[in-house]
Protein backbone atom coordinates (compact mmCIF):
# COMPACT_ATOMS: atom_id res chain seq x y z
CA UNK A 1 0.00 0.00 0.00
CA UNK A 2 2.58 2.83 0.88
CA UNK A 3 4.32 1.44 -2.35
CA UNK A 4 1.16 3.18 -4.71
CA UNK A 5 0.58 5.70 -2.06
CA UNK A 6 4.20 7.02 -2.59
CA UNK A 7 4.09 6.41 -7.01
CA UNK A 8 0.64 8.23 -6.79
CA UNK A 9 2.54 11.16 -4.66
CA UNK A 10 5.67 11.42 -7.18
CA UNK A 11 3.37 10.92 -9.90
CA UNK A 12 1.90 14.08 -9.05
CA UNK A 13 4.86 16.15 -8.07
CA UNK A 14 6.77 15.48 -11.65
CA UNK A 15 2.92 15.96 -13.53
CA UNK A 16 4.09 19.90 -13.31
CA UNK A 17 7.22 20.06 -14.07
CA UNK A 18 7.85 17.06 -16.66
CA UNK A 19 6.27 17.66 -20.15
CA UNK A 20 6.24 16.16 -23.29
CA UNK A 21 8.59 17.98 -26.40
CA UNK A 22 7.29 18.42 -30.02
CA UNK A 23 9.80 19.74 -32.00
CA UNK A 24 9.39 20.60 -36.11
CA UNK A 25 11.58 22.11 -38.11
CA UNK A 26 15.38 23.28 -37.20
CA UNK A 27 16.59 25.99 -34.50
CA UNK A 28 18.64 28.17 -36.53
CA UNK A 29 21.01 30.37 -34.12
CA UNK A 30 19.45 33.22 -36.51
CA UNK A 31 16.27 32.85 -36.12
CA UNK A 32 14.07 34.87 -33.86
CA UNK A 33 11.00 34.19 -31.28
CA UNK A 34 8.06 35.71 -33.72
CA UNK A 35 5.04 33.48 -30.87
CA UNK A 36 4.60 32.47 -27.99
CA UNK A 37 1.13 30.68 -26.52
CA UNK A 38 0.03 29.13 -23.51
CA UNK A 39 -3.16 27.16 -22.79
CA UNK A 40 -5.07 24.87 -21.39
CA UNK A 41 -6.99 22.18 -21.77
CA UNK A 42 -10.22 21.40 -19.62
CA UNK A 43 -10.91 17.97 -18.41
CA UNK A 44 -13.18 16.98 -21.59
CA UNK A 45 -11.79 18.98 -23.88
CA UNK A 46 -10.22 16.55 -26.90
CA UNK A 47 -8.85 18.91 -29.50
CA UNK A 48 -7.62 22.51 -30.25
CA UNK A 49 -5.96 24.24 -33.21
CA UNK A 50 -3.70 27.03 -32.20
CA UNK A 51 -2.87 29.57 -35.43
CA UNK A 52 0.56 30.77 -35.35
CA UNK A 53 1.33 34.37 -36.16
CA UNK A 54 3.90 34.95 -38.99
CA UNK A 55 4.88 38.72 -39.52
CA UNK A 56 5.42 39.66 -43.21
CA UNK A 57 8.74 39.21 -44.13
CA UNK A 58 9.62 36.22 -42.14
CA UNK A 59 9.89 32.78 -42.47
CA UNK A 60 9.05 30.10 -40.28
CA UNK A 61 12.23 27.64 -39.07
CA UNK A 62 11.04 26.48 -36.00
CA UNK A 63 8.21 25.27 -33.65
CA UNK A 64 8.11 23.85 -29.64
CA UNK A 65 5.38 22.14 -28.12
CA UNK A 66 5.00 21.26 -24.81
CA UNK A 67 2.72 19.54 -22.90
CA UNK A 68 2.54 18.94 -19.56
CA UNK A 69 0.09 16.33 -18.74
CA UNK A 70 1.02 13.23 -16.61
CA UNK A 71 -1.90 10.91 -17.74
CA UNK A 72 -1.78 10.84 -21.25
CA UNK A 73 0.20 11.56 -24.71
CA UNK A 74 -1.84 13.51 -27.04
CA UNK A 75 -1.21 13.46 -30.93
CA UNK A 76 0.77 17.15 -31.81
CA UNK A 77 0.80 18.39 -35.30
CA UNK A 78 1.91 21.23 -37.10
CA UNK A 79 0.39 22.15 -40.69
CA UNK A 80 3.69 24.02 -42.06
CA UNK A 81 1.64 25.86 -44.96
CA UNK A 82 -1.52 27.25 -42.98
CA UNK A 83 1.02 27.09 -39.93
CA UNK A 84 -2.03 26.09 -37.18
CA UNK A 85 -0.39 23.36 -34.60
CA UNK A 86 -2.97 21.01 -33.79
CA UNK A 87 -3.08 18.63 -30.20
CA UNK A 88 -5.33 16.24 -30.10
CA UNK A 89 -6.12 13.78 -27.29
CA UNK A 90 -7.98 9.89 -28.25
CA UNK A 91 -11.72 9.23 -27.46
CA UNK A 92 -10.72 7.93 -23.71
CA UNK A 93 -8.40 9.98 -22.90
CA UNK A 94 -10.18 12.62 -20.24
CA UNK A 95 -7.44 15.10 -18.21
CA UNK A 96 -6.73 18.25 -17.40
CA UNK A 97 -3.22 19.72 -19.80
CA UNK A 98 -1.44 22.57 -20.38
CA UNK A 99 0.42 23.80 -23.22
CA UNK A 100 3.25 25.87 -24.55
CA UNK A 101 4.35 27.11 -27.85
CA UNK A 102 7.44 29.00 -28.51
CA UNK A 103 7.59 29.93 -32.70
CA UNK A 104 10.69 30.86 -34.17
CA UNK A 105 11.25 32.58 -37.71
CA UNK A 106 13.94 34.40 -39.99
CA UNK A 107 14.03 37.22 -41.84
CA UNK A 108 13.64 36.52 -45.78
CA UNK A 109 16.28 38.11 -47.49
CA UNK A 110 15.80 41.20 -49.71
CA UNK A 111 12.28 41.28 -48.30
CA UNK A 112 12.11 45.09 -47.03
CA UNK A 113 13.90 46.26 -49.63
CA UNK A 114 10.92 45.28 -52.36
CA UNK A 115 9.00 46.71 -49.27
CA UNK A 116 10.79 49.86 -49.59
CA UNK A 117 10.84 49.86 -53.46
CA UNK A 118 7.22 48.55 -53.95
CA UNK A 119 6.20 52.21 -51.06
CA UNK A 120 8.85 54.06 -53.01
CA UNK A 121 10.56 55.44 -50.09
CA UNK A 122 13.86 55.41 -51.65
CA UNK A 123 12.85 57.66 -53.93
CA UNK A 124 13.48 61.29 -53.63
CA UNK A 125 10.14 63.68 -52.84
CA UNK A 126 10.45 67.82 -53.58
CA UNK A 127 8.02 70.44 -52.61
Amino acid sequence: MSIVVFCLGLLSLTGGVLAEIWEFGVDAPGSMVIDHREGDFSLFEKTKEIKLKVPRCYVMEYIRVAVHNPVSTPVVRYNKSLHIVSIAYKALQYSASSYMIIAKAARKPGCYKKIDLDLRYGEKHYL
